[in-house]
C-alpha cells in the first residue's frame, strides 16, 4: 500500500472519529439536566466572566422541564443580577386585551396570556400566544378576570352577562370545552378570581357583598363552589382599579394585597387616600402591614422567588413609580420612576413585569413648533388638560400630585400651572378653596382662569382665578356646568341651564343666562331649544349658537359595544345670532335634512366669519356611511348674507375647525389624526405633518399628548427585577 493511500485512511479515520465525538458531545449537551446547565452557567458567570453565555444558560435553566422551584429561583436571581438596567425594555403585548378594569392572567413562564372581553363584537374568553400574537377563542360570551391554573389546564372566570348575578365559572383550556358554574350566590354582587391555590383545588377570590357593599377575601372550592371567608376588609378595598387584586406567592403560603387606611363608605370622602400593603397568611392565621406611611401604595405582585414584592407607589415623589420591598427586612427600593398609576398583573420567570398603563396615567404633553423642520426637540411638560391662552403664548393646565387617572379628592393634591413659551418658566397657583377638577378656561384678555373646584362636601362650583392677584373667587350664584362663553374682560360668564323644572332631555328648552362675576347679578339673554354650540363675538355684543331642530333616534346607528347611549340625540340644522342687549334673534345659516351641523362652530378673531362642518346624516356621525357621502367645511359670514364651501372629504369625518390668527385659513382634523390647513381665499390645501393636536391660536405651535395608552393595552417591562433608580 502506498504512503499516500495510508495517509488518506488515517485522515479519514480521524475525521470520522471527530464527527462521532462532536455528535456525542452535542447529544450529551442536549440531554443535559437542569442541574448540569446551572453549573455551566455559574462557571461562565463567576469563573470565565462570560456574561453573555451565562445569561443564555440561566434562561435555559429557567425554561427547562423538570427544574426544581429552588433551582429555578436561584437561576432567576443570577439572571436578574446580570441583566443591567440598560437592557431592560418595555414592549406591548396586546393593545386590546383587558387593561385597567379588566385583569388578565399571564402564565409563569410568560408564554401565554388569558384575557376576557366584555365588549362586542370582540367579546369572549381568549388565550394569546405571546410570541406569535395569535389568539384562540374559547368562549364568545362576555368574560371578566380570567385566571389560568398553574398547570395551564383550566381557567376560572366571571361570566359577565346582563342582568346579574355574575356567576363564577371554570372551563378547561381547550377549544370546544363547556364551562361549569362554581358559585352564583345572590348574597354577592360578584366573586372575582385572583389566583389558584398551589394544589389546584380552590381559587382565591374577592367578594363584593350585596347587602352593605363591603369587600371580603375568600377561597372557593373548585369541586363544589363553596365559599370560605378568609378576611373581611369593609370598604377599604376596591376592585379592580389601581388598588389591584390580591397576589398569591408562588409557594401558595402568602397573599399580598393593598387596602385603604380609612374604612369609609364609598360616597363619603376620606381624610386621605393613603393606601398600605399587607401580607396575609393563605390560611388567615397571621398578617403583617408591610408597606405603610403617608402615601398611596397599591397593586402588589410577588417576585418568582417570593423574596420581594413589586408595587406602585407615590412615596418620595410627585408622581407614581414602581417600587420593591424585601420580605426579609422591609427594605424599600425605587425600581422605576414616573410610571404613572399602572396596574400590575404579575412577574414571569424571566423577570418581565406585566402591567397595564391606566388611561392618562402618564400625564405629559409636548409643545412643538408647527411647520419648522429645523425646530428643536419639543418641550415635554407634566400636566393634565392643557389649554392655550388666547394669544398662544401661555398654556394653563392641572398638575395633580400623582398624575392619577381619577380626580384627586384632598385639597393640596392639585395646582393650576401656567407655562410661558417665551421664558420656559412655570407659575403655580394652589387653590385653597377645594380640589381642582375638569378643564380650565381662559378669559379672552388672558387675565383670568375659570376652574371648577370640589370641596370636602363633594360640592362642585366654578371659581375664577385672578392671575395678577392670585385670588380664587367662587362665582355667585353657584355655577354647576361649564361656562358656555366668557366675556373678554372675564367679568361675565354665559351659562346654559334648563328653562324650568320640567325642561329635560334632548331638545328641551334651555335658558342662556349672563352672570356678572363680581356682583352675582344674572340676566336671561334668550330661551332656545337645547343649543349645541355657543360662541361669543369679540365685541361681546352677540352670541352665535346652534339650537336643536329635532331629535333623531340613534339606536340603529350606535356601536354595539357602547350600550349607554340614549335612544335619541339632538340635531341642529341652523345657526342663530342673539343680540345680548336686546335678546333679538336672526338666522345666520341653515341646512336641510338629512344634512346636519356638527356642533363644532368656530368664529374668526375679527368676528366677521364663522366656520362649521356639515355632515351628511346622523348615521354618518356614528360611522355608518358610504364613500359617496361627504363632510363639508364651510365659511359663513357673521352677517348671514354669504356662505362658501372651503373643503370636502368623502367617506370620513372632519372635526374641530380652528381659524388662523389672521383669518386667512381654517384648520380641520381628518382621520385618523391628520391636520389640514385650508386657505379661505383659494390656494393649495396644506397637510400638516406630523399630525398634531391642540393647535395654538396663532397657528405656530401645537400640543400633543405623550404616551397615551390604548384602551385595554397590556405591556411588559423586561428586566424589571434588575432595575434600580440611581
Amino acid at each position: 500500500m502506498s504512503t499516500a493511500r495510508t495517509d488518506y485512511w488515517i485522515v479519514a479515520a480521524i475525521l470520522v472519529m471527530t464527527i462521532a465525538l462532536s455528535a456525542a458531545l452535542s447529544a450529551a449537551q442536549k440531554s443535559e439536566s437542569p442541574e448540569v446547565i446551572y453549573q455551566r452557567a455559574v462557571q461562565k458567570d463567576q469563573v470565565d466572566g462570560d456574561r453573555k453565555a451565562a445569561i443564555e444558560l440561566y434562561k435555559q435553566v429557567i425554561a427547562a422541564p423538570g427544574v426544581s422551584s429552588a433551582r429555578k429561583a436561584e437561576a432567576q436571581a443570577h439572571l436578574s443580577s446580570l441583566l443591567a438596567p440598560a437592557e431592560s425594555a418595555e414592549r406591548t403585548i396586546c393593545v386590546d386585551c383587558g387593561g385597567d378594569l379588566a385583569p388578565v392572567s399571564i402564565s409563569e413562564d410568560g408564554r401565554i396570556m388569558a384575557f376576557g372581553s366584555r365588549r362586542t363584537p370582540k367579546s369572549g374568553l381568549f388565550i394569546r400566544d405571546i410570541a406569535s400574537g395569535k389568539d384562540t377563542q374559547l368562549l364568545s360570551n362576555r368574560v371578566l378576570s380570567p385566571v389560568l391554573s398553574r398547570d395551564l389546564k383550566q381557567i376560572v372566570y366571571v361570566s359577565y352577562e346582563d342582568p346579574p348575578p355574575y356567576e363564577l365559572r371554570v372551563i378547561e383550556n381547550k377549544v370546544g370545552a363547556q364551562p361549569r358554574g362554581l358559585n352564583s350566590n345572590p348574597e354577592f354582587n360578584i366573586l372575582i378570581p385572583a389566583a389558584w391555590a398551589r394544589d389546584g383545588k380552590s381559587v382565591l377570590v374577592v367578594a363584593h357583598m350585596k347587602l352593605d357593599q363591603t369587600w371580603k377575601f375568600g377561597w372557593v372550592s373548585v369541586s363544589d363552589g363553596t365559599f370560605r371567608e378568609l378576611k373581611s376588609l369593609g370598604w377599604r378595598f376596591q376592585c379592580c382599579g389601581p388598588i389591584g387584586l390580591p397576589s398569591l406567592s408562588r409557594d401558595g403560603r402568602f397573599i399580598a394585597y393593598a387596602a385603604k387606611v380609612f374604612d369609609i363608605p364609598p360616597r363619603e370622602r376620606p381624610p386621605s387616600n393613603d393606601t398600605h400593603i399587607f401580607v396575609l397568611a393563605a390560611d388567615g392565621s397571621s398578617e403583617i402591614e408591610l408597606v405603610k406611611g403617608a402615601s398611596v401604595n397599591e397593586s402588589p405582585v410577588w417576585t418568582p422567588d417570593g423574596k420581594n414584592l413589586l408595587f406602585v407607589s407615590d412615596r418620595g415623589s410627585s408622581n407614581f413609580g414602581l417600587w420593591s420591598v424585601s420580605m426579609s427586612d422591609g427594605a424599600l427600593r425605587e425600581v422605576k420612576r414616573d410610571t404613572g398609576e399602572i396596574h400590575s398583573f404579575g412577574i414571569t420567570d424571566s423577570g418581565s413585569y406585566i402591567y397595564s398603563p391606566a388611561p392618562n396615567a402618564v400625564a405629559r404633553f409636548a409643545v412643538s413648533e408647527l411647520g419648522n423642520a429645523k425646530a428643536t426637540s419639543p418641550e415635554i411638560i407634566r400636566g393634565n388638560g392643557p389649554v392655550w391662552s388666547p394669544d398662544g403664548k401661555r398654556i394653563a393646565f392641572h398638575r395633580w400630585k400623582n398624575d392619577a387617572s381619577f380626580s384627586p379628592t384632598v385639597p393640596g393634591d392639585t395646582a393650576l400651572v401656567v407655562y410661558s413659551l417665551d421664558t420656559k418658566e412655570e407659575e403655580k397657583y394652589m387653590p385653597n378653596t377645594g380640589v381642582a377638577a375638569d378643564q380650565v378656561s381662559w378669559s379672552r384678555n388672558g387675565n383670568f382662569l375659570f376652574q371648577f373646584m370640589w370641596n370636602s362636601k363633594d360640592d362642585r362650583s366654578l371659581h375664577r382665578l385672578d392671575l395678577k392677584t392670585r385670588e380664587f373667587k367662587r362665582t355667585q350664584p353657584d355655577v354647576r356646568n361649564d361656562p358656555a362663553a366668557i366675556s373678554y374682560d372675564g367679568n361675565t360668564i354665559f351659562q346654559v341651564e334648563p328653562a324650568d323644572a320640567t325642561a329635560a332631555g334632548p331638545c328641551s328648552l334651555k335658558r342662556i343666562v349672563a352672570i356678572e362675576v363680581n356682583s352675582g347679578q344674572t340676566k336671561t339673554v334668550a330661551i332656545l331649544p337645547d343649543p349645541q354650540a355657543v360662541i361669543l363675538a369679540p365685541d361681546d355684543s352677540t352670541l352665535y349658537l346652534e339650537p336643536c331642530d329635532e331629535v333623531v333616534p340613534v339606536r340603529p346607528f350606535v356601536r354595539p359595544d357602547y350600550p349607554f347611549s340614549s335612544d335619541i340625540e339632538p340635531v341642529s340644522r341652523h345657526i342663530v345670532a342673539v343680540n345680548i342687549l336686546t335678546g333679538g334673534q336672526r338666522e345666520v345659516f341653515a341646512v336641510k335634512s338629512p344634512e346636519m351641523l356638527s356642533g363644532n362652530l368656530a368664529l374668526a378673531a375679527d368676528g366677521r366669519s364663522l366656520a362649521e362642518i356639515i355632515e351628511p346624516s346622523f348615521a354618518f356621525y356614528y360611522g355608518k356611511f358610504s364613500q359617496s357621502e361627504s363632510a363639508k367645511l364651510i365659511r359663513v359670514a357673521a352677517t348671514g348674507n354669504d356662505s362658501q364651501e372651503l373643503f370636502r372629504l368623502s367617506g370620513a369625518r372632519l372635526r374641530g375647525p380652528k381659524w388662523s390668527a389672521d383669518g386667512t385659513a381654517v384648520t380641520v382634523r381628518t382621520p385618523p389624526n391628520g391636520l389640514r390647513r385650508i386657505p379661505v381665499n383659494g390656494g393649495a390645501v396644506e397637510v400638516v405633518q406630523p399630525p398634531e393636536s391642540g393647535q395654538s391660536p396663532d397657528g405656530l405651535h401645537a400640543i400633543k399628548l405623550q404616551d397615551v395608552p390604548s384602551p385595554g393595552e397590556i405591556r411588559a417591562l423586561d428586566g424589571a427585577l434588575s432595575m434600580r433608580v440611581k
